[in-house]
Order: C-alpha cells, then structure tokens, then sequence
C-alpha cells in the first residue's frame, strides 16, 4: 500500500536547506546566481547574508529548482534515512512546490 506524507513548511531558512543538500545535487544543477559563494557555503553566514540581497520569488526559485532536479538524488539520501532509523519500506517519490496561500475570509458579525 502506498501512502503519502506531506509536510507544508513555512518561514523555512533556504540557507540551511541548500546547505544540507549539496553535497547530493549536481554540481550543473547550481543556479548560476549561486555561484559566487558556493565554494563557501558551508562557513557560518555566508549563504544567509547573500540570500538577504536576492528576491524572495528568487530563493523560492532556487530552492524549488534544486531540489527537483535533483529528486532522484534526494530519495536515495532519504532511504537511507529510513534505513538509519529502521522504517521498512520504500521511498518512491517527493516533490517541492510552492503553495499559494488561501484568502482569508471574514466573518461577519450579526
């Protein structure tokens, strides 16, 4: 049987989230506009202080760019996740995608 799990993340750290899965992307995979700091990426700071000068649909961009284009990659890191804390079974997909925030609707009072 298949199940799915979906998480909605929100106020996420993109610099974290690069971080932690380069060393599984490609190395063609990396957004041009990353490039200057890539080769630094991992001191403190680095990455958070670049990502301030860039637009937010931008990071948006580069995250959700990376991480699906690198999808195959990424499972296979997430099995062995699923192996290191022993849960049988397998990892068949993931994707990121942004979500479109639902209008608030008010309530009236009478």
């Amino acid at each position: 049987m298949k199940m799915r799990l979906t998480l909605d993340m929100d106020n996420i750290s993109y610099a974290s989230i690069i971080r932690m899965i380069l060393p599984y992307i490609k190395k063609e995979d990396i957004p041009a506009i990353l490039l200057p700091v890539i080769d630094r990426a991992g001191e403190p700071g680095v990455l958070e202080n670049f990502l301030k000068l860039v637009p937010k649909k931008t990071q948006d961009d580069i995250v959700i760019s990376i991480v699906n284009k690198n999808r195959s990659r990424i499972i296979r890191q997430g099995k062995g996740l699923m192996d290191r804390f022993g849960i049988d079974g397998e990892l068949v997909d993931m994707k990121l995608q942004r979500l479109v925030p639902k209008p608030r609707t008010e309530v009236k009072k009478p």
